[in-house]
C-alpha cells in the first residue's frame, strides 16, 4: 500500500518508537509506530535495505486522533513469520527514523493437542490480552488453559503464574492434571500447590512463590497474603499471569474478587508498570437473579470490568465441532409405579403409635390434668403480692 502525499514532514513527532518485539515463528508480526502530523511517504528497511512488499509483507497507514492530537499510525505486517524474518527494523520518514529488533525463534512442539474450536478459545489470551472463557462443562477449559499456560512459559521463560481455585479438592484435581501435563516443571519442583493448614510448619509462602513456576492456591489464601499487614507479604506483580477457575464468582466481596481489588490497586495506584495477565474460566458467567435480558447484560459487563476484560473467548467459528464433543442434556420422563409395600409408611405409623400410647398413660394423663388445673385457677384467683 503506497502513502502519499509529503515527501518529508519536518514537524513528525515519534509519539510511540518501534520497540523491540520476541515472537515464535507462524504468528503473524506488526510493527507498529505512532507519529504526530501528516502523512509522509513511509520508507520500511529490514537490516538498512528496503523491504519489498508482496503477500507476505506489507505496510499500512492509519489516521486517527488520540488525546486531541491527529496522529498517523505506520504499520509493517509480516505474515506467517520465520527465523529468517529476525533483524532490524527501520521506519524511515523523510529524515527522521526509529528502529527496533524483531527476533523470531522457532517454536517447540506444543505438549498439549487442542480441538479447532479450543485453538479459537485460546486466540485472544496467547495474545498477551485479558480474557475470559466460556464454554459449557466438559469442552475442556482447563486443558486450553494449560496450553496458555504453556504459551505463556515459552514466550516469557522467567515468567510465574498461579491458578485459582475456589475450594482444596477442586484445586486438587487441577494440581494433578499440571502434574501430568508439564512433567518438566514437575520432576524439576517448579509446580507446588499451597497447603494453608501447614503455614508455619514449612516454607514460607513468598519463598515458595519465588521458587516455582506454576503455584496452585485459593483465592483466600492469595488475599490473605496480598494483604498489607501479613508477616510474610507478596506483591500482585510477582505473577506474570493469573488464572480464575470458576471466575463468575469475581462479584462483590467475595475472595476472588478481592484478588482483583489488589490488581486493580496495583494497576492505577502502583507506581509498577509491571501487571499480570488475567485469565479466567467459567461454565456460565451467571446473571445475578436478573430479571430481565438488560439486568443480567449490566451484571456481565460488571464481571468484565471487575476482570479488567474488554473481550470474551467464545466459540463461534467451530461452534458445530464443539457441539458434537459436548454432552447436551436431555429431559427423560420417568413414570413411577405405585408402591405395594411403603417403607416409611410403616416407620411414621409405628411413630404415631408410640406417641399416642405416651399420652394414653395414666400417670402422664393425671399429671397434665392437674397441671391444666392449678394453670386455670390461678387464672381465676390470682395470688396476693406480699409486701
Amino acid at each position: 500500500m503506497g502513502i502519499s502525499e509529503k515527501q518529508g514532514n519536518e514537524n513528525a513527532i515519534f509519539i510511540k518508537a518501534l520497540k523491540e518485539t520476541t515472537c515464535f515463528e507462524g504468528k503473524t508480526v506488526i510493527l507498529q509506530c505512532i507519529v504526530s502530523g501528516s502523512k509522509c511517504i513511509a520508507e520500511w528497511l529490514k537490516n538498512d535495505e528496503e523491504i519489498l512488499y508482496d503477500r507476505k509483507n506489507r505496510q499500512e497507514c492509519l489516521s486517527d486522533i488520540i488525546d486531541g492530537i491527529h496522529v498517523q499510525v505506520y504499520k509493517l505486517v509480516i505474515s506467517e513469520s520465520t527465523e529468517e524474518d529476525s533483524g532490524t527494523y527501520t521506519l524511515k520518514l523523510g529524515n527522521k527514523t526509529s528502529s527496533c529488533v524483531l527476533s523470531i525463534t522457532e517454536r517447540r512442539p506444543s505438549l498439549i493437542k487442542l480441538r479447532k474450536y479450543q485453538e479459537e478459545l485460546a486466540e485472544i489470551a496467547v495474545t498477551g490480552q485479558n480474557t475470559i472463557i466460556c464454554v459449557g462443562t466438559n469442552a475442556g477449559k482447563t486443558y486450553v488453559a494449560y496450553h496458555i499456560i504453556e504459551d505463556h512459559l515459552i514466550k516469557y521463560p522467567e515468567s510465574k503464574v498461579v491458578f485459582i481455585n475456589k475450594t482444596n479438592v477442586l484445586l486438587e484435581q487441577q494440581y494433578s492434571r499440571a502434574c501430568k501435563v508439564f512433567k518438566d516443571l514437575y520432576f524439576q519442583g517448579k509446580i507446588y500447590k499451597w497447603d494453608a493448614s501447614l503455614e508455619g510448619e514449612c516454607e514460607s509462602f513468598p519463598s515458595i512463590v519465588q521458587r516455582v513456576t506454576l503455584f496452585f492456591c485459593t483465592p483466600k489464601s492469595l488475599c490473605n497474603h496480598l494483604d498489607e499487614k501479613s508477616k510474610n507479604k507478596i506483591t500482585m506483580d510477582v505473577f506474570t499471569l493469573i488464572v480464575l477457575d470458576e471466575c463468575h464468582h469475581v462479584v462483590r466481596r467475595n475472595p476472588f474478587n478481592e484478588i482483583m481489588n489488589y490488581y486493580r490497586r496495583h494497576k492505577f495506584e502502583s507506581e509498577s508498570s509491571k501487571t499480570p495477565q488475567v485469565l479466567g474460566l467459567t461454565a456460565s458467567p451467571g446473571t445475578n437473579k436478573a430479571d430481565g435480558g438488560f439486568s443480567a447484560v449490566q451484571h456481565l459487563k460488571c464481571l468484565m470490568a471487575n476482570m479488567d476484560v474488554s473481550k470474551l473467548s467464545v466459540v463461534r467459528k467451530y461452534e458445530q465441532e464443539l457441539l458434537n464433543y459436548s454432552s447436551t442434556p436431555t429431559k427423560v420422563k420417568i413414570r413411577s409405579t405405585e408402591r405395594l409395600h411403603d417403607p416409611v409408611e410403616g416407620i411414621l405409623l409405628k411413630a404415631i403409635k408410640n406417641v399416642e400410647s405416651v399420652f394414653t398413660n395414666r400417670k402422664v394423663t393425671s399429671f397434665l390434668m392437674q397441671d391444666s388445673f392449678e394453670t386455670k385457677n390461678s387464672a381465676i384467683c390470682p395470688r396476693k403480692s406480699t409486701v
